[in-house]
């Protein structure tokens, strides 16, 4: 998802100053150990305009990441944008 959001941002990254993506996830005790539940945070500092991270991370989830794709457990996605944790967009 990563690599995607990056190549989705290409025409921005001169106005992003860092991009850490954060996860974190739930796994079931018993086989097969597969995800229950996962959190992407999207941790970015720069002038760039949320709406457009939020882009990014919406094309990479509906249509390019393989990964998000394949998991059978709920994901849910957050953006800190220069400190602030910003609201999903609808």
């Amino acid at each position: 998802m990563g690599i995607d959001a990056t190549m989705i941002l290409n025409p921005h990254l001169d106005k992003i100053e860092k991009l850490e993506i954060i996860t974190d996830g739930t796994r079931r005790e018993e086989a097969p150990k597969d995800f229950t539940a996962m959190s992407v945070t999207f941790v970015v500092n720069g002038t760039v305009n949320s709406d457009k991270i939020w882009r990014a991370i919406r094309l990479s989830e509906e249509k390019y990441c393989t990964v998000s794709n394949s998991l059978k457990g709920e994901i849910t996605y957050d953006v800190v944008l220069n400190g602030e944790k910003l609201a999903r967009e609808t």
